[in-house]
């Protein structure tokens, strides 16, 4: 079955090279999402981010000083989440996940946005 998406986007005043990072993000969705994997594999990767969640979840539920400590935890477990070596693509839906923050932040922002998009650009054969 063929799917087709338009994607929508008002990026007036970005520049062109930010609206292409837009479009490759959401490239990179489409193909990770549409892998015929299994879903419920428990790579390391998945094992690795599901403490992430949880760690992000008590984080949210916290507040004070508890709900630093747990923030500054969950932030230590996305780098742990990233730093884990992919066993199949949709590995890479987790580190993104988990790195962003389920989408809240950019990929690019963090020191480790790079690698994701390297580990990407591997599983589909392109060079850098």
């Amino acid at each position: 079955m063929a799917v087709a998406r338009t994607i929508t986007m008002s990026v007036s005043g970005e520049s062109d090279s930010r609206r292409k990072q837009y479009l490759a993000d959401a490239a990179f969705f489409y193909w990770a999402v549409t892998q015929p994997e299994a879903c419920c594999n428990q790579t390391p990767v998945k094992s690795a981010f599901d403490k992430w969640k949880a760690a992000r979840e008590a984080a949210e539920a916290a507040t004070g000083i508890a709900c630093d400590a747990l923030s500054a935890s969950a932030l230590a477990l996305a780098d742990d989440v990233v730093n884990t070596p992919s066993h199949e693509s949709r590995d890479l839906i987790y580190k993104m996940m988990a790195y962003t923050f389920f989408g809240e932040h950019a990929p690019c922002d963090g020191p480790l946005g790079e690698s994701i998009y390297a580990e990407a650009r591997e599983w589909v054969g392109v060079a850098a």
